[in-house]
């Protein structure tokens, strides 16, 4: 039988990113997130950009608590269920606070909100030049709902694409890249996608992957588990 918990935790992840041009406030630097999941490509990813991320970049630090407060407050008096979260993006080697947003209905929801946080004491970052696309690492709070299915293994129960593996061990963003191109070398599916996390569990903190692929079987996610510790044990 499947053993369900909620717990809390991040993901971090690279993506291409770049500047929302409309639908926000003048002046204002807002990333729009245009490939959310770059490592799967067996769709037509159109119909995922589309309900994809919005990051309102901050001039300070906030707390999580205060994001979410915000969002309860917010939510409620514009009547729309916009999910926001902490985030930290690093880009062109520095490091930039803010906001990221998603499930919104349509572009013309985006400046309507980012109002709605400048009301509530979020001060927007200022406009930055930047290229068509860019490369961003993106680290973000979350809420995880999830189905033990296996041994370390686990599946999200509200969005149903996603799937998780425990790891043995931390590792940084660079070895844990040098360790995808191995495994995606040499496992009998690469099309997924993947980003490392942790999840604060029993008291600790558990590192794993995050595993985007719709209708992933157990026994891939068998495979990954078992491909990223072993190269993780040579690597890392």
């Amino acid at each position: 039988m499947n053993q369900s918990l909620s717990i809390t935790g991040y993901i971090t992840k690279e993506e291409k990113v770049s500047g929302l041009k409309g639908h926000r406030m003048r002046n204002t630097f807002v990333l729009d997130v245009n490939h959310p999941f770059p490592g799967y490509f067996g769709q037509d990813m159109f119909e995922q950009s589309v309900a994809g991320s919005i990051i309102f970049l901050t001039k300070k630090q906030h707390s999580w608590e205060q994001i979410l407060r915000a969002k309860k407050r917010i939510n409620a008096y514009l009547d729309i269920d916009v999910d926001i979260t902490k985030v930290k993006v690093t880009m062109w080697n520095k490091n930039f606070h803010g906001i990221r947003a998603n499930n919104f209905q349509g572009l013309e929801y985006v400046e309507t909100y980012q109002k709605a946080l400048v009301e509530e004491g979020f001060a927007m970052a200022r406009s930055r030049s930047m290229n068509e696309e860019e490369e961003a690492l993106i680290n973000l709070k979350k809420f995880f709902f999830l189905d033990k299915v296996a041994d370390g293994v686990f599946r999200d129960v509200i969005k149903k694409d996603m799937s998780y593996v425990l790891l043995d061990k931390y590792v940084n963003w660079e070895v844990f890249r040098q360790v995808t191109t191995s495994v995606k070398q040499n496992i009998s599916d690469s099309s997924f996608d993947v980003a490392k996390g942790a999840f604060y569990l029993d008291n600790s903190i558990v590192d794993m992957i995050r595993i985007f692929k719709p209708g992933i079987s157990l026994e891939l996610l068998t495979e990954i588990n078992e491909m990223y510790k072993k190269y993780i044990a040579k690597y890392g």
